[in-house]
């Protein structure tokens, strides 16, 4: 039988083709269909930020599949742990509007430092059609660094969120490792006394 360790580098290591292109081939045609900003380096940027957001992502779904005991009981709990994380990601609620009891969520959020990485990337120099405010009570931005203040993100937080990002994927897998390697220990345990 195979050490915990080598299935999981063998695992992380084959899906490493997947997590590459299938956000490559998402974010190729999403962003041009969306119109988000036109230089090349924005928009390999924009593709690097998607690919470490759906690892971290990813990396979530490892450490709650360790967790839970079976598929079933997976596919029922993983809405209930993303989902506030969504709330709190920075789209939804405001930094600001965050209560403190749920600040904690805002600081784990994969989703909130991918948010405000994309966010930086599009809208940082960046200067926007005008609008006419009368037709909507939407508000009217005149360039990017209005929307960022909006949202409440600093503009030199790009590398931060990225770095933040790679750290968020590293823990949760290593999070993911570890439990699985208790599992397998208790079980191992457990065996030897019968």
């Amino acid at each position: 039988m195979y050490k915990t360790w080598i299935y999981f580098l063998t695992k992380t290591i084959a899906e490493v083709p997947f997590q590459i292109v299938l956000p490559f081939v998402f974010s190729g045609i999403a962003y041009w269909m969306i119109g988000l900003n036109s230089s090349a380096e924005r928009f390999f940027i924009h593709i690097c930020i998607v690919i470490i957001t759906s690892t971290a992502a990813q990396s979530v779904g490892y450490l709650i599949s360790a967790i839970v005991p079976s598929v079933s009981v997976a596919l029922a709990v993983t809405p209930v742990i993303v989902i506030p994380f969504m709330l709190f990601g920075g789209l939804f609620i405001n930094s600001d509007d965050i209560p403190d009891y749920f600040i904690w969520l805002e600081y784990v959020s994969w989703i909130k430092y991918g948010f405000e990485a994309v966010m930086v990337n599009e809208f940082d120099g960046s200067v926007l059609e005008s609008c006419n405010q009368t037709e909507s009570s939407q508000p009217c931005f005149k360039d990017g660094q209005q929307v960022l203040k909006f949202y409440n993100i600093d503009t030199d937080s790009l590398l931060p969120n990225i770095f933040i990002l790679i750290g968020l994927a590293v823990a949760f897998r290593l999070l993911a490792y570890v439990i699985l390697e208790l599992i397998i220990y208790q079980r191992s345990k457990h065996t030897r006394r019968k």
